[in-house]
């Protein structure tokens, strides 16, 4: 039998998992220009009105007025690259008169709940230029990688972790750092979801009275945290919380309801989703233009039934799934072939195994996830689409795609039994697709600012009309040596305190008879 590997503590998993994963996100930041993410210009906005004392503002149609530093307002005028992959980052200028500046701007987000933004809209109360909005981008990423390594330290707490550390790998798709890399509240949502999903399966699978404490804290800030980043939160964290529960049995139930722990932390999911439903409703956050009192805006298929809603999303869903993965800027930045092909392995393996390996309520939980990934965006589009019309992205289903990525990586922990040997082939060849595709990702997205989308690599290096700072070589070379200490780490935790790798762990005895059932 191969010797144990010791698995380091809580706190250096944690500290190492947000250091690296806030690197990640530091570094898609620098390669981002500005204007170049999704919305972000009115997301900047409104966090530097936030911190201001603006935290609900009337919607006059086009967007709420409120008064914020001149280059954040100038941020709506440098989209010159958007929805045009051949446009690079020449264009994107510099804000004109004085920066110190104070001046009235408009933004969509303006009855946002404040949540998100009051933290993230700190750096501009001090930064007075263009580095205000790297530093809004870097803290929104270390804030969100607080979630990730608190994911990362609830699977490591496993012994058997190997796939459900599969499982996150492939959850941390490049969309998730690119997110995590702009002033954007979808980046926190998807992180916190994934954080109070884990904590609970691991309370419901995995029961330890030396963890439950830590794991119902975690499950308490998480949840809130996520409840209130968007309108449609609430939903993902109530996917969260409740489905794991497809494996409580009775007996299991009832014990539950009577610990202290789990009490509280229940009751603290459930007053900040109904604070986050009481601002939806006061402030009407999800109404159209026209409900908000001003000209309605022209969307497409608005005034369709809501089968058309539905229809279109799952004939749609292969786009969105590539959007998860990753496409970036204004939807305009598609990642390399191959990411989205080995990607798909990732996903595909999964989803085979599960159907292969699991029977009973494993094979349900397991169904449930990977149904639910195109079925509650579609149903959710679907009720909106006559009042609203089409508004749906890929990246708003990433925090059930996570759920469903590392769920089938958890339920599958004691179910797929291979030799060390292959474990480690199996481990070491995961980490190394990963890190493949997340620099080629990270790789194109810098060609397409640098030279377009159709310029050449050696354009790249020899011509580049745009630099993000510190240069091409230095941000690539960066990027590459952080994701390949986090690809080799994850490894080796993935592998580490597993005595005979693959053996099946053994399932305490008030589990052990739900799992099989």
């Amino acid at each position: 039998m191969p010797a144990r590997r010791s698995t380091p503590r809580a706190w250096v998993v944690f500290l190492v998992g947000w250091l690296l994963f806030s690197s990640l996100s530091a570094l898609w930041s620098l390669a981002t220009p500005f204007g170049a993410s999704p919305d972000e210009p009115a997301h900047l906005i409104k966090a530097a009105s936030t911190v201001r004392g603006a935290f609900n503002n009337a919607d006059a149609g086009a967007g709420s007025f409120v008064e914020v530093p001149q280059y954040l307002a100038w941020t709506h005028a440098q989209t010159c690259t958007a929805f045009n992959a051949e446009v690079t980052a020449a264009c994107v200028l510099e804000p004109p008169g004085d920066d110190f500046a104070t001046v009235e701007a408009t933004t969509t987000a303006g009855r946002y709940n404040p949540t998100y933004y009051l933290a993230v809209g700190v750096p501009s109360l001090v930064a007075q230029d263009g580095g205000g909005i790297y530093a809004m981008r870097i803290l929104s990423g270390m804030i969100t990688s607080v979630f990730l390594a608190l994911t990362l330290v609830v699977l490591t707490s496993w012994r058997s972790r190997v796939v459900p550390m599969i499982g996150f790998a492939t959850a941390l798709t490049p969309m998730v750092f690119f997110l995590s890399g702009s002033v954007n509240p979808n980046s926190l949502e998807v992180a916190a979801t994934l954080a109070a999903f884990a904590a609970v399966a691991a309370v419901i699978l995995k029961p330890d009275p030396g963890l439950l404490a830590g794991r119902a804290t975690i499950i308490a800030i998480a949840g809130v945290v996520a409840a209130n980043t968007r309108a449609i939160s609430p939903i993902w964290v109530a996917i969260a919380v409740l489905v794991p529960f497809i494996f409580v049995s009775r007996e299991q139930f009832a014990r539950l309801v009577r610990t202290r722990a789990v009490i509280v932390s229940a009751a603290v999911v459930a007053v900040g989703a109904i604070a986050a439903l009481l601002w939806l409703r006061l402030t009407n956050t999800v109404s159209t233009a026209s409900e908000a009192g001003g000209e309605a805006q022209e969307v497409p298929y608005a005034g369709e039934s809501p089968v058309v809603g539905f229809g279109l999303m799952i004939v749609r869903f292969a786009q969105h799934l590539r959007e998860m993965i990753g496409v970036f800027g204004w939807l305009d930045t598609a990642a390399p072939s191959e990411v989205y092909a080995l990607w798909g392995l990732l996903i595909g393996s999964l989803v085979v195994w599960a159907v292969v390996l699991l029977r009973g309520r494993a094979l349900v939980f397991a169904l449930t996830v990977v149904v639910l990934v195109p079925v509650v965006p579609a149903l959710i589009q679907a009720a909106f689409i006559t009042s609203g019309g089409w508004i749906w992205q890929g990246r708003y289903a990433l925090p059930v795609f996570v759920i469903a990525a590392v769920g089938l990586g958890i339920v599958l922990a004691d179910r797929l039994r291979l030799s060390s040997r292959s474990m480690t082939i199996l481990v070491t060849l995961v980490a190394a697709l990963w890190g493949v595709c997340h620099v080629l990702a990270y790789t194109a997205g810098i060609q397409r600012y640098s030279v377009g989308a159709s310029g050449s690599w050696f354009a790249m290096f020899a011509e580049p009309q745009w630099q993000p700072p510190g240069g091409i070589v230095l941000t690539l070379a960066a990027f590459t040596a952080v994701t390949a200490v986090a690809a080799v780490l994850g490894a080796r935790l993935s592998l580490a305190g597993n005595g005979e790798l693959g053996a099946v762990e053994q399932v305490p005895e008030d589990v052990e008879p739900t799992l099989a059932r």
